[in-house]
């Protein structure tokens, strides 16, 4: 940023004449904050202590033969991306009871999101529940009721067998990547497809539908919210899943 305004000093202000100077002045500030506005829309806003954590999970998103959105997340998936929420994980009870304490102090300690002014706040948690039923259909989910059980739902858990094309809580959760290191929304959005089929192909394609009622679940996740103080809803995407 200081090279670029002592080169805007040298271009515009220092062989203009009197009048000029101050049209050049002005445009000289409008370009830096351009340059200010278009730059801090790509920066990512990470929790205290995070950054060092972020820059150990950053992908590669360009290869020599250019960008290929399987190739970014399938050969990081199981050496970065699953690790990553493993480690990030909070334990959804205790989200769930900072929430019903502070839901907007809950939201600002332990939401990931891309920037100040982003209107998704996205979670990344794991937890131990009783299935009480499925709910069938393309977007199947289970319905999971969290200790102390009352056979009450308490959250959801996708299941497919289509995730939604606007859900990308897994996506967007995840430090090692963000919108401002492509190119355009297209790019980001085959990443985004391409994380779900994975979760698709390895997470839940084999669960025993039928027969999970009753059964005790452990998962891995995230999930998004709209509204940064609203807890009602929450519907994870899983990355890691045990039946017992």
């Amino acid at each position: 940023m200081k090279d670029i305004i002592n080169l805007l000093s040298k271009l515009f202000i220092k062989k203009s004449c009197p009048v000029h100077k101050i049209h050049s002045v002005l445009f000289m500030i409008g370009i830096i904050l351009i340059f200010a506005f278009t730059t801090s829309c790509q920066v990512r806003v990470v929790k205290l202590g995070e950054k060092k954590a972020v820059e150990k999970d950053k992908i590669q998103v360009y290869f020599d033969e250019g960008f290929d959105a399987s190739k970014i997340i399938d050969s990081n998936w199981d050496t970065k991306i699953v690790p990553y929420f493993i480690k990030e994980a909070i334990d959804i009870n205790v989200l769930l009871k900072s929430a019903a304490a502070d839901p907007l102090g809950t939201t600002e300690k332990y939401a990931h999101t891309e920037t100040k002014e982003n209107t998704n706040y996205n979670f990344i948690v794991k937890g131990t529940g009783k299935i009480i039923s499925v709910v069938g259909g393309s977007r199947g989910s289970l319905n999971i009721d969290l200790a102390p059980y009352d056979n009450k739902t308490d959250i959801k858990v996708l299941i497919g067998p289509i995730i939604s094309s606007t859900l990308n809580s897994i996506r967007d959760s995840y430090g090692g990547l963000s919108y401002g290191d492509f190119v355009n929304q297209l790019e980001w959005a085959k990443v985004g497809n391409r994380i779900k089929d994975i979760i698709l192909e390895t997470v839940i394609k084999d669960l025993d539908k039928e027969n999970l009622p009753g059964k005790t679940i452990s998962f891995h996740g995230a999930f998004t919210l709209v509204n940064p103080d609203n807890f009602d809803e929450i519907i994870i995407t899983p990355i890691k899943l045990e039946i017992k």
